[in-house]
């Protein structure tokens, strides 16, 4: 079987051990492909050796994998079968942990890497001034401020783009 350009080699006693094949739906198949063989070893990357796939029924196309253990030669694949868990997770993923970093709601045309025109509250809330402000790293809600905002500063994050000619906007 070739996925993605890559040789996937299955022995007699992988056959036989199995790897634990799951059909999602008639589109996906997943499986577990075992340790490579001994007389494979040292040959080409092992990019697919103890690795869990999903690949589409129709097409054997890859959808994704999952290398347990990174270039093994030594067998230390999983022993567990496979199982498919239908689960919702409502939770947070935290991928890095910004520390001493003024951060915003994302404003309406705010992008990653860029300096955007925003309106800051003043006057307790009854006036905001243009300020100019460079953004840097963001998620999904928030984006960094790297210059522009100090903390506890208050700005608008809607569109203010029929603003676009005045410095100064008066708030009701």
């Amino acid at each position: 079987m070739f996925i993605g350009g890559h040789e996937i080699r299955a022995s007699l006693p992988y056959r036989i051990a199995g790897g634990g094949l799951k059909i999602i739906n008639i589109d996906r198949s997943v499986f577990g492909d075992g340790s490579g063989t001994r007389a494979l070893r040292g040959q080409g990357d092992n990019l697919f050796a103890d690795t869990i796939l999903a690949v589409r029924g129709a097409t054997g196309k890859l959808v994704w994998y999952y290398q347990e253990v990174p270039g093994d030669d030594w067998d230390f694949d999983s022993v567990s079968d496979l199982m498919l868990a239908d689960l919702t997770v409502d939770g947070t993923v935290e991928l890095e942990r910004l520390n001493d970093v003024i951060f915003v709601g994302r404003p309406a045309f705010g992008q990653t890497q860029s300096t955007v025109s925003m309106f800051k509250l003043e006057d307790g809330g009854k006036g905001a001034v243009r300020v100019t402000v460079k953004l840097g790293r963001s998620s999904v809600n928030t984006i960094e401020v790297i210059e522009g905002l100090q903390p506890g500063d208050q700005v608008i994050l809607s569109d203010t783009s029929t603003y676009d000619s005045y410095n100064q906007i008066r708030l009701n």
